[in-house]
């Protein structure tokens, strides 16, 4: 069941994962704001073919030393 996160908690899931963020750059770690995808089950397939490639490249992004966030 999806829930959206704002009206169940009044929070949004960046929000949400704040304390993470600041723990991963207590500990010098890069953060890399993650990926969200929203109403994944009601997509096209096509529409999911495009998230994914988008998923693939945001996976790689750090590999290749740059990621879209800019970090």
């Amino acid at each position: 069941m999806l829930i959206n996160i704002m009206v169940k908690n009044h929070y949004t899931l960046s929000e949400l994962l704040r304390p993470i963020e600041l723990m991963a750059e207590m500990c010098g770690m890069r953060w890399l704001s993650p990926m969200i995808i929203y109403s994944a089950r009601q997509q096209s397939k096509t529409t999911l073919g495009h998230i994914s490639d988008a998923y693939r490249q945001w996976l790689q992004a750090p590999l290749e030393g740059e990621h879209a966030d800019g970090r």
